[in-house]
């Protein structure tokens, strides 16, 4: 962001939760928080997607979060429930583990 006129170089990166399309004067623009689902690390220009297995549940986020033990995590999806005949060990993203061969579950959120 560029905090006053005429200067030579930008003025620092935008603070992490936020993003600074061009031509941001603050840096934290409450326009331009992150949105739930996305993060923003510092100097970010827009917000970027949690990798699978990882997730953001509040506006403002710089980084995202390891998917909860219980559920997985997916860029389309957000955070889910595990499913049964599976188990969601922390980090579970698109790749659900299926319950090895001669268990069961009819549970869900199976860890």
């Amino acid at each position: 962001y560029c905090a006053t006129d005429a200067l030579e170089a930008p003025t620092e990166d935008c603070d992490a939760g936020y993003y600074c399309p061009a031509g941001q004067s603050v840096a934290n623009p409450a326009f331009y928080i992150c949105p739930i689902g996305k993060m923003c690390p510092a100097g970010s220009a827009a917000p970027s997607n949690c990798a699978d297995g990882t997730f953001t549940d509040a506006e403002g986020q710089g980084e995202c979060k390891a998917c909860t033990v219980g559920s997985y995590c997916t860029e389309e999806d957000g955070i889910q429930t595990c499913p049964a005949g599976r188990y969601c060990p922390e980090g579970t993203g698109g790749t659900i583990p299926k319950c090895p061969a001669g268990r069961f579950s009819e549970t869900t959120g199976l860890v």
